[in-house]
């Protein structure tokens, strides 16, 4: 591409677990320039991995560095950003924390109810979270346990930061134990002020704020500030973005509308959903948290490489019929897997392998992720109860992530998986829809380019979406 067509290029990476990807992108236009990706290097010096990525883009698709004009970044290195979340009530304020953390681009390893006993605040201190969430009560109601659970982790708790979502008639009495005790802590709005409602907008940009200033430095790649100017969020909080933008539209631009993404990793495989989730039928009553529309959530044993062995035992206990499950050299080479995290197949036999992994990722992180329809017995009878989201009419499935972006049996992948999904009756998965690849592997790029201009990203989102087979009847397709 001549250098005239280059001018106000956005430069944009992902420092990632295992690879760190760079995305090259007319910040006006929104069009793809290059991309290129090399192995990350946060073990020695971050810098190396990024500096070869950038050699790639330069020689394979010959982009004039010198035209860029922003950079921005994000990062899921080092583990990612790994928060411990502490609530009230299991299936309300705590589960309303996990939905919150999540979304902002949150590892959760571990959640906790009720106060805190001196046992499990030892356990969170062992875990040793980059964040520490908060929070507890409506506002107006209980304030003892967020006020006592306080006392406890500032005193004995991990030496991150905290940050407080919980009642907000308990901020002063919470702000006055961490202060006397030495810790930070960041206070924002209730994570559910009200019964049933969620609101994840303040720890969403708090916890961002804190990933940037203290997060960053702590998994050793703090010198990247030097080479991209920062990094502004945790990877899937990036991808959450892209696809928010991708649902919505912006600036008079439809977006997509409702819409499911299924991110499959080596590690996890993370979904995400646009939509109310409301029930679609009369007949059925929604039970528990009232959702919000953008959700994420994380299957941290449904990676196709470190987690490849519990994949198989997802598939077993799931009497799932996925091919080759059941083959004795199946389970050998996912057994093998985790110790080959880099491992691309190369034979027809591997790569069928590689096909039934991705496919059960697919069909069980969906599971996870969608709403639950069960019967409930009342005095009046026989009630069908919802909880979670109904995504059973959600039109369009986006795939991405590299063991589908890199692997020719995409199609096949999303096709099995979603299969996989609806052969649960009461899970709400998409019964009918479209399956789109992201085949660029460039939502991350979307999210950050969203930041300096949003319409610009939406075309660049629009680029990289290809539409594959329909699947189902009465789906639509993503017109480019």
């Amino acid at each position: 591409m001549a250098s005239g067509q280059q001018r106000h290029l956005a430069l944009l990476t992902d420092f990632g677990s295992t690879y760190t990807k760079v995305c090259a992108v007319d910040a006006e236009r929104g069009q793809l320039v290059g991309r290129a990706h090399a192995p990350t290097t946060v073990d020695t010096d971050v810098a190396v991995g990024w500096h070869q990525a950038l050699g790639k883009l330069q020689q394979v698709h010959g982009v004039d560095l010198s035209h860029v004009s922003v950079q921005l970044a994000c990062s899921s290195a080092g583990g990612g950003l790994r928060m411990v979340v502490v609530g009230f009530v299991p299936r309300l304020t705590a589960k309303a924390g996990q939905i919150a953390a999540l979304g902002a681009g949150a590892k959760v390893v571990g959640t906790y109810s009720y106060r805190l006993t001196d046992a499990q605040v030892a356990e969170i201190r062992d875990v040793s979270p980059d964040i520490l969430l908060l929070c507890g009560g409506t506002d107006g109601g209980d304030t003892v346990t967020a006020i006592t659970n306080a006392r406890k982790l500032a005193v004995a708790g991990p030496g991150c930061v905290t940050v407080f979502a919980g009642n907000r008639d308990a901020t002063g009495e919470v702000q006055e134990a961490y202060a006397a005790a030495g810790r930070e802590l960041r206070s924002t709005e209730n994570v559910m002020a009200e019964i049933g409602e969620v609101n994840a907008r303040g720890i969403a940009e708090l916890i961002r704020e804190v990933f940037a200033d203290h997060v960053i430095k702590a998994k050793g790649i703090d010198r990247v500030r030097e080479l991209t100017g920062s990094i502004v969020m945790p990877t899937p909080a990036a991808v959450y973005a892209g696809l928010e933008l991708l649902s919505n539209g912006s600036r008079g631009r439809d977006g997509l509308g409702d819409l499911v993404a299924v991110d499959v990793g080596g590690a996890t495989t993370d979904v995400y959903s646009f939509s109310l989730g409301k029930p679609t039928r009369p007949d059925v009553f929604l039970r528990g948290l009232r959702e919000p529309y953008g959700k994420r959530t994380v299957e941290g044993d449904m990676g196709v490489r470190l987690n490849a062995p519990s994949v198989v035992a997802a598939a077993e206990a799931c009497g799932l019929e996925v091919a080759l499950v059941a083959r004795d050299n199946f389970r050998t080479l996912a057994m093998e897997l985790p110790s080959r995290r880099t491992w691309l197949p190369t034979t027809d036999e591997e790569r069928e392998v590689d096909v039934a992994l991705a496919s059960v990722a697919v069909g069980v992180a969906l599971r996870r992720h969608a709403g639950r329809l069960s019967e409930a017995y009342t005095g009046d009878g026989v009630r069908w109860m919802q909880e979670g989201k109904d995504l059973s009419e959600v039109t369009t499935c986006i795939g991405t992530g590299g063991p589908l972006v890199h692997n020719g049996a995409a199609e096949a992948i999303l096709e099995e998986g979603l299969r996989v999904a609806r052969g649960d009756p009461g899970a709400l998965v998409p019964r009918r829809c479209s399956i789109v690849l992201d085949r660029s592997y460039c939502m991350y790029a979307v999210g950050l380019l969203r930041r300096i201009n949003p319409l610009a990203a939406l075309g660049l989102a629009r680029g990289t979406l290809m539409p594959l087979e329909e699947s189902g009847r009465g789906g639509r397709f993503f017109l480019l």
